[in-house]
């Protein structure tokens, strides 16, 4: 319990210095009291952001896997450059990709 002014006034000069200093402990002891709900609350929040970060994390990380299953490479055609050096000139020739041999010449 703190003292009062009128205790103080009574009180020798250092002892009411101490007796201060304990109000003051007090004072602080009673407003971190408080405080303590609200950092319980705050660090809950914090646990439960941080919990869905890493959920969503993990579901866009299944969804780009997802993705790469479903995207798929096929080769539809070659192309060929030949140079004929006498003349300087470039001949590009695409041949389309035989479906039967699939992929295999």
């Amino acid at each position: 319990m703190p003292y009062k002014k009128k205790t103080l006034r009574h009180m020798q000069p250092i002892t009411r210095r101490y007796a201060r200093v304990i109000n003051d402990l007090d004072s602080v002891l009673r407003r971190l009291h408080n405080l303590t709900e609200e950092v319980a609350r705050l660090e809950l929040d914090s646990t439960a952001l941080h919990n869905r970060a890493k959920a969503d994390h993990a579901r866009q990380k299944d969804n780009d896997a997802d993705l790469d299953k479903e995207i798929t490479w096929e080769k539809v055609s070659t192309t060929h450059v030949t140079l004929d050096p006498q003349t300087g000139q470039t001949e590009i020739e695409t041949i389309p990709e035989d479906p039967q041999l699939n992929g295999h010449l």
